[in-house]
């Protein structure tokens, strides 16, 4: 089967990894770029890290159902930034 120009390897059926890396330009100015540069991310982890763990959430990569800190601090920041409902960004509503 062919590789697909529009996925990516272990998404699209069919698609494969060709050991090629492509780059786009981004400006220096992106709005995304610029909450990169002015959150303290490994802060970020390591709080909700700890935070998950005192709630009894999987964060270590044990047996069971792992949280990816470093995903979901990613994901309520953009959630924040947005302000998009939970429920929206689950793809309920």
């Amino acid at each position: 089967m062919e590789e697909q120009g529009n996925c990516t390897s272990g998404v699209c059926l069919g698609a494969r990894a060709s050991g090629e890396t492509g780059s786009i330009y981004v400006d220096h100015n992106h709005q995304l770029l610029q909450l990169k540069r002015a959150l303290p991310w490994e802060t970020l982890c390591e709080v909700m890290t700890r935070q998950g763990r005192q709630a009894g959430k999987n964060t270590d990569g044990l047996p069971g159902l792992a949280c990816d800190v470093a995903l979901y601090v990613l994901l309520v920041v953009l959630m924040l930034a947005k302000h998009l409902h939970a429920r929206v960004m689950n793809g309920i509503g």
